[in-house]
């Protein structure tokens, strides 16, 4: 999918390459670990025990959120060969508490946001997406899955470029 801002904060998506590396993924996260220490010592010089409590917990929690967001693109070298990128929403406190939703799958079961594509409210995922292209994946039949993106798509992006993948289904 071809994108004109979606790392903006605005839209709270996040379009990354996955790191398949083991040794990128600790290097990402020790710079992160790091960050947070060198902050939480400058702030909590000559504080006392309760307040250098409160912040170190801040810091821990900042420091949780964070690795939350890098995992996402973390995946075991072993699936190197798939060359991924993910698209990754990180609702906001607002959408997260007030409309998450659930469904079942033979995992258990899955928390999730509807994304809408109307444009014409404020809420942040119901902003029409900054999309201007999306590449068809591998199919059984690709005119029936380009018909049904149209349908979706059609009266908020009418200059979509919409493209097959050249990779076979099998």
């Amino acid at each position: 999918m071809g994108t004109t801002s979606l790392n903006h904060p605005t839209y709270g998506f996040r379009l990354c390459k996955v790191i398949y590396s083991q040794k990128e993924q600790k290097q990402i996260l020790n710079k992160l670990l790091e960050a947070v220490t060198v902050s939480l010592k400058r702030n909590t010089e000559g504080m006392n025990f309760d307040s250098a409590t409160f912040l170190t917990n801040a810091h821990a929690q900042v420091f949780e959120e964070e690795v939350k967001r890098y995992a996402a693109f973390f995946k075991h070298p072993s699936f190197y060969e798939e060359q991924e990128w993910r698209l990754v929403y990180f609702p906001t406190e607002k959408t997260y508490s007030n409309q998450i939703k659930f469904r079942s799958s033979s995992l258990g079961i899955i928390p999730f946001v509807e994304i809408g594509m109307r444009g014409d409210k404020d809420n942040d995922h119901e902003r029409i997406l900054p999309i201007i292209s999306i590449k068809i994946g591998p199919t059984v039949d690709s005119s029936l899955a380009r018909k049904a993106l149209e349908m979706v798509v059609n009266n908020r992006y009418p200059n979509l470029e919409i493209s097959y993948s050249t990779i076979p289904l099998r």
